[in-house]
Protein backbone atom coordinates (compact mmCIF):
# COMPACT_ATOMS: atom_id res chain seq x y z
CA UNK A 1 0.00 0.00 0.00
CA UNK A 2 1.51 3.81 -1.10
CA UNK A 3 2.57 6.04 1.64
CA UNK A 4 -0.60 8.75 0.76
CA UNK A 5 -2.98 5.68 0.37
CA UNK A 6 -2.31 4.94 4.63
CA UNK A 7 -2.39 8.81 5.51
CA UNK A 8 -5.59 9.20 3.95
CA UNK A 9 -7.01 5.83 5.54
CA UNK A 10 -5.37 6.87 8.88
CA UNK A 11 -6.49 10.55 8.36
CA UNK A 12 -10.58 8.97 7.75
CA UNK A 13 -10.08 6.90 11.28
CA UNK A 14 -8.91 9.88 13.10
CA UNK A 15 -12.03 11.92 11.53
CA UNK A 16 -14.18 9.33 12.50
CA UNK A 17 -12.72 8.86 16.39
CA UNK A 18 -13.12 13.13 16.62
CA UNK A 19 -16.70 13.09 15.59
CA UNK A 20 -17.85 10.04 17.42
CA UNK A 21 -15.80 11.81 20.40
CA UNK A 22 -17.35 15.19 19.44
CA UNK A 23 -20.55 13.55 19.63
CA UNK A 24 -20.65 11.78 22.91
CA UNK A 25 -18.97 14.68 24.39
CA UNK A 26 -21.89 17.00 23.30
CA UNK A 27 -24.54 14.52 24.44
CA UNK A 28 -23.31 14.58 27.94
CA UNK A 29 -23.16 18.47 27.57
CA UNK A 30 -26.34 19.34 26.67
CA UNK A 31 -28.00 16.18 29.03
CA UNK A 32 -26.43 18.03 31.75
CA UNK A 33 -27.79 21.83 30.72
CA UNK A 34 -31.07 20.23 29.99
CA UNK A 35 -34.00 22.02 32.45
CA UNK A 36 -35.43 18.78 32.52
CA UNK A 37 -32.03 16.16 32.88
CA UNK A 38 -34.44 13.50 33.98
CA UNK A 39 -38.60 12.55 34.31
CA UNK A 40 -40.69 15.09 34.02
CA UNK A 41 -44.36 15.96 33.77
CA UNK A 42 -46.28 17.59 31.16
CA UNK A 43 -49.26 20.00 32.23
CA UNK A 44 -52.21 18.74 29.50
CA UNK A 45 -52.74 21.67 27.04
CA UNK A 46 -49.49 23.75 27.09
CA UNK A 47 -45.71 23.09 26.91
CA UNK A 48 -45.23 23.61 30.52
CA UNK A 49 -43.00 20.38 31.75
CA UNK A 50 -41.92 20.56 35.74
CA UNK A 51 -39.37 18.06 37.74
CA UNK A 52 -41.18 14.86 38.80
CA UNK A 53 -40.48 15.30 42.40
CA UNK A 54 -41.63 19.21 42.62
CA UNK A 55 -44.51 18.18 40.69
CA UNK A 56 -45.31 14.59 42.76
CA UNK A 57 -44.90 16.37 46.18
CA UNK A 58 -46.68 19.61 45.11
CA UNK A 59 -49.96 17.78 43.66
CA UNK A 60 -50.37 15.47 47.04
CA UNK A 61 -49.35 18.07 49.26
CA UNK A 62 -52.22 20.17 47.67
CA UNK A 63 -54.84 17.93 48.94
CA UNK A 64 -57.89 19.14 50.97
CA UNK A 65 -60.24 16.37 51.09
CA UNK A 66 -59.07 12.79 49.44
CA UNK A 67 -56.06 11.36 47.72
CA UNK A 68 -56.48 8.17 45.86
CA UNK A 69 -53.34 6.48 44.81
CA UNK A 70 -53.29 3.18 42.59
CA UNK A 71 -50.89 0.41 42.22
CA UNK A 72 -47.97 1.80 44.22
CA UNK A 73 -44.10 -0.07 44.22
CA UNK A 74 -41.15 -0.03 46.44
CA UNK A 75 -39.82 2.77 44.88
CA UNK A 76 -42.38 5.32 45.55
CA UNK A 77 -42.44 4.91 49.33
CA UNK A 78 -40.14 7.69 50.11
CA UNK A 79 -41.88 9.88 47.81
CA UNK A 80 -45.22 9.48 49.20
CA UNK A 81 -44.27 9.41 52.80
CA UNK A 82 -42.53 13.32 52.55
CA UNK A 83 -45.78 14.54 50.46
CA UNK A 84 -48.24 12.67 52.55
CA UNK A 85 -46.67 14.40 55.96
CA UNK A 86 -48.12 17.59 54.94
CA UNK A 87 -51.87 16.14 53.89
CA UNK A 88 -54.20 17.42 56.70
CA UNK A 89 -55.71 14.72 58.96
CA UNK A 90 -59.08 15.70 57.73
CA UNK A 91 -57.83 14.28 54.17
CA UNK A 92 -59.65 11.22 52.76
CA UNK A 93 -55.90 8.69 51.61
CA UNK A 94 -56.14 5.61 50.30
CA UNK A 95 -53.28 3.92 48.65
CA UNK A 96 -53.48 0.58 46.74
CA UNK A 97 -49.89 -1.18 46.36
CA UNK A 98 -48.12 -4.58 45.09
CA UNK A 99 -48.51 -6.94 47.21
CA UNK A 100 -44.55 -8.09 47.11
CA UNK A 101 -44.06 -4.36 48.91
CA UNK A 102 -46.92 -4.65 51.79
CA UNK A 103 -44.37 -5.34 54.76
CA UNK A 104 -42.32 -2.38 53.29
CA UNK A 105 -45.18 0.08 53.26
CA UNK A 106 -45.94 -0.36 57.29
CA UNK A 107 -44.43 2.97 57.75
CA UNK A 108 -47.67 4.84 55.66
CA UNK A 109 -50.38 2.61 57.89
CA UNK A 110 -48.98 3.86 61.07
CA UNK A 111 -49.31 7.35 59.28
CA UNK A 112 -53.00 6.52 59.43
CA UNK A 113 -53.86 5.70 56.04
CA UNK A 114 -55.56 3.64 54.49
CA UNK A 115 -53.85 0.65 52.26
CA UNK A 116 -54.83 -2.42 50.26
CA UNK A 117 -52.57 -4.87 48.31
CA UNK A 118 -53.31 -6.14 44.91
CA UNK A 119 -52.22 -8.21 42.64
CA UNK A 120 -53.77 -8.94 39.33
CA UNK A 121 -51.72 -11.75 38.24
CA UNK A 122 -50.98 -10.81 34.31
CA UNK A 123 -53.89 -7.97 33.87
CA UNK A 124 -52.26 -4.79 32.71
CA UNK A 125 -52.56 -1.63 34.94
CA UNK A 126 -50.88 1.40 35.54
CA UNK A 127 -50.25 3.81 38.26
CA UNK A 128 -52.15 7.40 39.05
CA UNK A 129 -53.12 9.41 41.63
CA UNK A 130 -56.55 11.43 41.82
CA UNK A 131 -56.75 14.36 44.17
CA UNK A 132 -59.96 16.10 45.68
CA UNK A 133 -61.43 14.71 42.21
CA UNK A 134 -60.49 17.09 40.02
CA UNK A 135 -56.70 16.61 39.57
CA UNK A 136 -55.42 13.21 37.66
CA UNK A 137 -51.76 12.51 37.36
CA UNK A 138 -51.11 9.91 34.77
CA UNK A 139 -48.97 8.10 32.59
CA UNK A 140 -45.90 5.84 32.54
CA UNK A 141 -45.89 2.89 34.87
CA UNK A 142 -42.63 4.22 36.50
CA UNK A 143 -42.52 7.96 37.77
CA UNK A 144 -39.47 8.66 36.10
CA UNK A 145 -40.52 8.18 32.81
CA UNK A 146 -43.45 10.58 31.68
CA UNK A 147 -46.52 11.28 33.22
CA UNK A 148 -49.71 13.73 32.19
CA UNK A 149 -50.76 16.19 34.71
CA UNK A 150 -54.94 16.95 33.91
CA UNK A 151 -56.99 18.86 35.70
CA UNK A 152 -60.47 18.10 34.88
CA UNK A 153 -63.37 16.95 36.78
CA UNK A 154 -65.11 14.46 34.31
CA UNK A 155 -61.71 12.83 33.83
CA UNK A 156 -61.15 12.65 37.23
CA UNK A 157 -64.49 11.00 37.88
CA UNK A 158 -64.06 8.40 35.32
CA UNK A 159 -60.35 7.64 37.31
CA UNK A 160 -62.03 7.83 40.69
CA UNK A 161 -65.03 5.15 39.63
CA UNK A 162 -61.48 2.88 38.14
CA UNK A 163 -59.92 3.73 41.71
CA UNK A 164 -63.12 2.44 43.39
CA UNK A 165 -63.44 -0.58 40.72
CA UNK A 166 -59.65 -1.63 41.86
CA UNK A 167 -60.05 -1.07 45.60
CA UNK A 168 -63.10 -3.46 45.61
CA UNK A 169 -60.82 -5.93 43.86
CA UNK A 170 -58.65 -5.70 46.87
CA UNK A 171 -61.86 -7.56 49.09
CA UNK A 172 -61.20 -11.18 51.08
CA UNK A 173 -62.24 -14.00 49.80
CA UNK A 174 -66.71 -13.86 49.58
CA UNK A 175 -66.19 -17.99 50.81
CA UNK A 176 -64.83 -16.52 54.25
CA UNK A 177 -68.19 -15.00 55.03
CA UNK A 178 -70.16 -17.03 57.40
CA UNK A 179 -73.50 -17.73 55.17
CA UNK A 180 -71.48 -18.98 52.65
CA UNK A 181 -72.18 -22.08 52.95
CA UNK A 182 -76.02 -22.07 52.92
CA UNK A 183 -75.46 -20.43 49.47
CA UNK A 184 -75.97 -22.28 46.19
CA UNK A 185 -73.63 -22.50 43.45
CA UNK A 186 -75.82 -20.05 41.39
CA UNK A 187 -75.65 -17.24 44.42
CA UNK A 188 -71.40 -18.34 45.08
CA UNK A 189 -70.76 -17.52 41.72
CA UNK A 190 -72.83 -14.13 41.81
CA UNK A 191 -71.35 -13.27 45.18
CA UNK A 192 -67.25 -14.45 44.68
CA UNK A 193 -65.10 -11.54 44.58
CA UNK A 194 -61.40 -10.90 42.74
CA UNK A 195 -59.54 -12.80 45.47
CA UNK A 196 -62.00 -16.26 44.97
CA UNK A 197 -61.65 -16.40 41.26
CA UNK A 198 -57.55 -15.46 40.59
CA UNK A 199 -56.42 -18.96 42.33
CA UNK A 200 -58.61 -21.11 40.26
CA UNK A 201 -56.69 -22.60 37.66
CA UNK A 202 -56.32 -21.16 34.29
CA UNK A 203 -57.96 -18.81 35.72
CA UNK A 204 -55.56 -15.64 37.08
CA UNK A 205 -56.12 -12.28 37.05
CA UNK A 206 -57.19 -11.43 33.15
CA UNK A 207 -59.68 -13.80 32.84
CA UNK A 208 -61.13 -13.54 36.39
CA UNK A 209 -61.22 -9.59 35.89
CA UNK A 210 -63.45 -10.45 32.73
CA UNK A 211 -66.03 -12.49 34.71
CA UNK A 212 -66.30 -9.38 37.16
CA UNK A 213 -66.63 -7.47 34.37
CA UNK A 214 -69.26 -9.59 32.32
CA UNK A 215 -71.22 -9.59 35.45
CA UNK A 216 -71.02 -5.61 36.05
CA UNK A 217 -72.30 -5.17 32.80
CA UNK A 218 -74.97 -7.65 31.96
CA UNK A 219 -76.20 -7.96 35.92
CA UNK A 220 -76.14 -11.34 38.16
CA UNK A 221 -75.57 -14.62 35.87
CA UNK A 222 -78.99 -16.19 35.69
CA UNK A 223 -77.22 -19.96 35.44
CA UNK A 224 -74.40 -21.58 36.42
CA UNK A 225 -74.01 -22.41 32.62
CA UNK A 226 -73.76 -18.53 31.62
CA UNK A 227 -70.36 -18.26 32.71
CA UNK A 228 -69.07 -20.50 29.38
CA UNK A 229 -70.76 -16.63 27.96
CA UNK A 230 -67.55 -14.65 29.39
CA UNK A 231 -65.11 -14.51 26.64
CA UNK A 232 -62.24 -17.16 27.22
CA UNK A 233 -64.62 -19.37 29.84
CA UNK A 234 -65.15 -22.75 28.41
CA UNK A 235 -67.10 -25.64 30.14
CA UNK A 236 -63.55 -27.06 31.66
CA UNK A 237 -62.62 -23.82 33.39
CA UNK A 238 -66.57 -23.37 34.52
CA UNK A 239 -66.02 -26.86 36.27
CA UNK A 240 -62.81 -25.74 38.12
CA UNK A 241 -64.95 -22.40 38.93
CA UNK A 242 -67.29 -24.15 40.59
CA UNK A 243 -65.32 -26.33 42.46
CA UNK A 244 -62.83 -23.69 43.79
CA UNK A 245 -66.29 -22.37 44.96
CA UNK A 246 -67.10 -25.74 46.93
CA UNK A 247 -69.78 -26.80 44.17
CA UNK A 248 -69.53 -28.56 41.03
CA UNK A 249 -73.45 -28.86 40.32
CA UNK A 250 -75.74 -26.12 39.94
Amino acid sequence: MSTNKKCSMLLRVVLVLVLVGVGVAGGYYLWGRSPVPQAFFVRLGTNEVFPVRDGFLSLISSARQEVLVAQMEEEDIVWLEEALASVSADTSVRIIITPKNSTKFSQLTGMGFKIEPLDTQGALHHKFIVVDGKTVLTGSDKWWGNAVLVTNTTVAESFRREFDYLWDLTKPLAASEPDWDKKSCLERLNAARFADLVPVKGIGGIRALRILEYRESHGNFSTVDELTEVYDIGPALRTAILEKLGCSTP
